[in-house]
């Protein structure tokens, strides 16, 4: 299942059946979103997808919870950690509310990917210069849980330059595992404008002050979060023609860090990111 979104220049496929991504987000015809930047890697093909009801990565799938220890099976073939929720692998059921926009939910009960019960929605907005996403997950077990939620958005990386301003670099182990924040060189090179094409980053950013922009030769775009959200990773494989930036409200592997939201029963999380062109 596909479902289209128009609004003036402005395009969006949805992919409810894929994760409850975005296939494509398209200006005039023009790609925002770098296309079958997945399927080029080895997975499905969308521009976008969605993080919940955690973020990023559990360092070897278990933390401890409420008093007990909660084991999270992989979910992406060898890697250590599981990577990114299980909403991104899931069917999202899909409401078309008028020509510009559309609803994704997903109800999931208790399971091996996630030991508590969630209802996750996405509502997709097109407005006339911006493509804006409401990310929520609700707690509906019957036990508090712990949430984070993000955006995984691809973008081609050819002439780009990107501009954000962060605190610090979460650095990492070989495998991954986040450690200590530094003050990097690389922080005051976003600040001013560096060009994706030579980041080779694969780390959060904290302290990030929830807005981005990348300019390209034809199009300059604004990524904006409401509330404006502390983290960011930067992923930008050396040699790739593409990179991301994932907006997050918690960083990689924040159960084990003291990071995520504790959501009692029927609690929400939420936040918007809006992806503004001009």
């Amino acid at each position: 299942m596909w479902a289209s979104l128009k609004c003036d220049s402005l395009e969006a496929i949805l992919a409810p059946d894929v994760g409850g991504g975005v296939a494509a987000f398209r200006v005039g015809g023009r790609p925002v979103f770098h296309p079958d930047a997945l399927r080029a890697w080895g997975a499905r093909g969308l521009g976008e997808f969605p993080m919940g009801p955690y973020v990023n990565r559990i360092a070897y799938g278990t933390f401890e919870w409420d008093g007990e220890t909660v084991a999270v099976p992989r979910n992406f073939g060898d890697h250590p950690h599981p990577l990114h929720g299980f909403g991104w692998q899931s069917r999202w059921g899909c409401t078309i509310v008028h020509a510009g926009k559309a609803v994704m939910t997903l109800q999931a009960k208790a399971q091996p990917a996630w030991p508590w019960a969630v209802t996750m929605t996405r509502t997709v907005t097109l407005h006339p210069d911006a493509l804006e996403i409401a990310l929520a997950v609700t707690n509906d077990d019957a036990r508090p849980m712990p949430a984070s939620l993000g955006s995984h958005p691809y973008f081609p990386a050819k002439d780009a330059i990107v501009r954000l301003h962060a605190d610090a670099q979460l650095m990492t182990t070989g495998d991954g595992v986040p450690t200590q924040a530094v003050h990097t060189p690389v922080l005051a090179a976003l600040a001013a404008g560096a060009p994706a094409g030579g980041l080779a980053l694969d780390h959060c950013l904290e302290g990030w002050d929830g807005a981005a922009e990348i300019v390209w030769p034809d199009l300059r775009m604004r990524i904006e979060t409401a509330p404006p959200q502390r983290f960011v990773q930067v992923y930008a494989p050396p040699g790739a023609d593409f990179f991301c930036l994932e907006p997050q409200s918690a960083p990689p592997d924040a159960v084990n860090r003291g990071a995520a939201t504790a959501l009692a029963p029927g609690e929400t999380l939420s936040f918007t990111v809006r992806f503004i062109v001009r």
